[in-house]
């Protein structure tokens, strides 16, 4: 999933035009949130795991891993490294901006 798509999955109530148009999406585009929760998604399902199972390795509540990655939440660093370490990657390379 490319991250445009995940952009138009978390403002649904506008309309195709609105959104590649509004200051929204360009909002939304810089938001560490959003990217944040997109770069755990394209590591999660390159490596095969469910969203639950990531959730579970990382002593993270799965509602709540679901909300990191739709980027509607801000993680606490701690969550950023459990999450970092249920991956195998470093804290860094989950915020650094790719």
């Amino acid at each position: 999933m490319r991250f445009q798509e995940v952009i138009l999955k978390n403002t649904k109530e506008l309309s195709l035009q609105q959104v590649i148009s509004s200051a929204k999406l360009r909002r939304l585009m810089e938001s560490i949130d959003i990217k944040f929760g997109f770069r755990v998604r394209q590591l999660r399902t390159s490596l095969g795991i469910t969203q639950e199972k990531l959730a579970n390795m990382a002593g993270i509540d799965r509602a709540h891993m679901g909300h990191i990655e739709r980027g509607t939440v801000s993680p606490s660093l701690k969550k950023v490294s459990q999450i970092a370490k249920a991956l195998n990657v470093s804290a860094e390379s989950l915020v650094a901006d790719h």
